[in-house]
């Protein structure tokens, strides 16, 4: 059985920084998120805390998703 290139999903974070032109090595050393960490998150192999999250979306510009993790952020953010 084949599957197609189609069937391949690009995760939605990886997505949104490849589309930006960033690296994981520029996004990593902008937020202070390890670099292997924030592999792991975007491979889905790491479930990252609300406070990284945030730390995401305000340097990938993802204004709908800070709004909805703003009110749930411990306020600890980098």
């Amino acid at each position: 059985m084949q599957t197609s290139s189609a069937s391949v999903r690009t995760p939605p974070l990886r997505a949104v920084r490849v589309a930006q032109g960033k690296s994981l090595r520029s996004v990593s050393a902008a937020t202070g998120i390890d670099v292997g960490y924030l592999s792991k998150i975007e491979r889905g192999l790491s479930q990252p805390t609300i406070d990284t999250l945030l730390v995401l979306a305000r340097h990938l510009r993802l204004a709908e998703l800070e709004r909805l993790l703003s009110p749930y952020s411990s306020g600890d953010e980098q």
